[in-house]
């Protein structure tokens, strides 16, 4: 009797200690949880806008001697991180002098701007770490036949199609690239200058009518159809340059430099 009473007490002395042990191991856990919810990502690929919005899916990038925002759109182009400039730059330039192609993006004036004048403005330590990104874009025989037929090329710094920010016209343009989600929200579309004012916008795309009417996306948002010229001048537009790192780009949160915020930038 006292033999079983003591075999009663020993396994109820065991309940106990495995109980509060799994007590203590799941008090343990969710503070682990806890901790690491709190931790700020340290990747570019987790604060991109389809991965995580709460983080703000933006990341200050050294142009000359300031820094701006850009807009993580996405973690997965191409298996990389696009960003784009979220206000437009400051000086107006045009897409390209008139011709038999003029829409055509390749080698265009954009393009040239883009990869020569702008890309000179980015840190020297960034220009190293910026991805060669494969872009789709409409060929010169789509422009001539209306043919939907598309080639990729290789390029740094780049402008957006008009299917990725999700115009809505696939049907009668050359599809290049992705809708990408960020733009599913079409007031997305509306960008603006540093001072507050919205303003239209060049993207990529042809718009097949002829070889020298482009795409483009309005003040407002709207998605509208231009000229490269009018009778006695080249049309200029505002520009919103776009490039590519990768998701494991270090990121850090810094506190000095922009006053009351906390904001990322490229850890290098």
């Amino acid at each position: 009797m006292a033999k079983n009473l003591k075999m009663k007490k020993l396994i109820l002395f065991l309940i106990i200690l495995l109980i509060f042990l799994g007590m203590s191991g799941c008090e343990n856990k969710s503070e682990n949880i806890e901790n690491n919810i709190n931790q700020p990502p340290t990747v570019l690929g987790d604060i991109a806008y389809d991965v995580n919005k709460d983080y703000g899916y933006r990341v200050y990038i050294r142009e000359d001697d300031k820094y701006c925002p850009y807009l993580v759109l996405t973690n997965d182009y191409n298996g990389n991180c696009l960003l784009l400039r979220e206000y437009l730059l400051n000086e107006f330039t045009y897409y390209n002098i008139s011709g038999e192609y003029g829409s055509y993006y390749k080698n265009s004036h954009i393009d040239e701007y883009l990869n020569n004048v702008y890309y000179q403005r980015i840190s020297d330590d960034l220009k190293d770490i910026i991805i060669n990104s494969q872009i789709e874009i409409t060929t010169k025989n789509a422009i001539d036949t209306h043919k939907k037929e598309t080639e990729i090329i290789s390029r740094k710094i780049f402008l957006l199609s008009a299917n990725e920010v999700n115009s809505g016209l696939a049907y009668i343009l050359v599809k290049e690239g992705p809708v990408l989600s960020y733009f599913k929200n079409i007031e997305n579309r509306i960008a603006l200058h540093e001072d507050g004012k919205a303003d239209s916008w060049m993207i990529r795309t042809p718009a097949l009518s002829d070889g020298n009417t482009l795409i483009a996306v309005g003040y407002d948002g709207s998605i509208g159809v231009g000229g490269i010229n009018g009778l006695n001048e080249i049309y200029e537009s505002s520009v919103r340059p776009a490039f590519c790192l990768s998701n494991e780009t270090r990121i850090v949160q810094r506190d000095d430099i922009i006053d009351g915020q906390s904001i990322f930038c490229i850890q290098i």
